[in-house]
């Protein structure tokens, strides 16, 4: 049995999967409704639950919009048209209103992203991570055409240096998912400071959905002897739970089978109890506990796989310096 196997004969999370797809379907058919007459200089996507495949019945809708104009060559009257649109979607839809009163819920420029790079803007103005939610967890919402264009060109940014297939490794993407994971951890430390944020649910989010999103993409980068632009592209089609499976085929041992299995268990429990979560993680001590306890255990079973015999040296050492 392959480890995609193991994936697709887990009862609950391929029916999470299916009606992430599900709702995703209505989210697309909503918005081209919606945005029929709008210029299409704009494309759109959605990460979170929806671009993960783990919706729940509290998930809510998380949009980022990348146009392919820089900001002084759209107009302000077309932008706001345009997120009214999508506010007017998400509440047709039933989702919970945009988080912290739609702050992140704004167009970006794709051009001056890709200029941003390596600059300190490129932190300042949420444009490195709108790139790295792209890239990691993300399912289009429209003008598909668009965004598979500017998925192709960020790939191609982080490939740039490779002129020799055979001793060419795609350390500068792995820094940019590093950076984020590490950006992600100073957010929360952030919210922890603010006793108004529900901190203690980012944390558990922090610890299963968001560490998933980063480490399920390294792996499978790490586990091939040569990873190539295709198959870059080829992973930022899939969910994070896919690509972890992935990573573990290309190591060809089965031995971690059984860990995977009660991997995913315990990710479905992680999924399930955030559903009856409130805001200020509203729970009892004793799940907290289970939850804390649970997530070690999610969180060794990464480092097996990461630290694995089969990856490569250079990619071990270059995770830990």
């Amino acid at each position: 049995m392959t480890y995609l196997d193991c994936l697709e004969k887990h009862a609950k999370l391929q029916q999470r999967a299916a009606n992430a797809e599900l709702k995703l379907n209505s989210v697309r058919q909503a918005v081209a409704k919606h945005l029929a007459k709008k210029p299409m200089h704009y494309s759109g996507f959605c990460c979170g639950s929806l671009g993960r495949g783990d919706f729940g019945k509290t998930s809510d809708l998380d949009i980022f919009v990348f146009s392919k104009k820089d900001e002084d060559e759209r107009t302000r009257l077309s932008d706001r048209e345009l997120l009214s649109e999508l506010i007017s979607v998400n509440k047709e839809l039933s989702f919970p209103e945009f988080s912290n009163d739609g702050m992140f819920l704004k167009i970006l420029s794709f051009p001056e992203m890709k200029k941003s790079i390596g600059y300190p803007k490129d932190d300042e103005k949420n444009l490195f991570t709108s790139r790295m939610l792209m890239l990691l967890e993300s399912k289009p919402l429209f003008n598909e055409n668009l965004y598979n264009s500017q998925m192709n060109e960020i790939v191609n940014l982080y490939f740039r240096d490779d002129v020799d297939r055979h001793s060419f490794k795609p350390l500068f993407l792995l820094n940019d998912i590093l950076r984020f994971w590490r950006t992600l951890c100073l957010n929360y430390e952030i919210v922890r400071n603010d006793t108004t944020k529900p901190f203690r649910k980012k944390n558990i989010n922090l610890k299963f959905s968001r560490m998933l999103t980063v480490f399920a993409t390294i792996l499978p980068i790490i586990s091939k002897h040569q990873c190539s632009k295709e198959d870059v592209l080829s992973l930022c089609k899939q969910p994070p739970l896919n690509q972890l499976a992935i990573g573990l085929d290309n190591l060809s041992d089965d031995k971690l089978l059984d860990d995977f299995g009660e991997f995913l268990d315990r990710y479905e429990f992680f999924l399930s109890q955030k559903e009856n979560m409130s805001d200020e993680m509203d729970i009892e001590t004793r799940e907290k506990d289970k939850l804390n306890a649970t997530a070690v255990k999610f969180t060794d079973f990464l480092y097996k796989c990461l630290s694995h015999c089969k990856i490569q040296q250079e990619y071990k050492k270059y995770l830990v310096l």
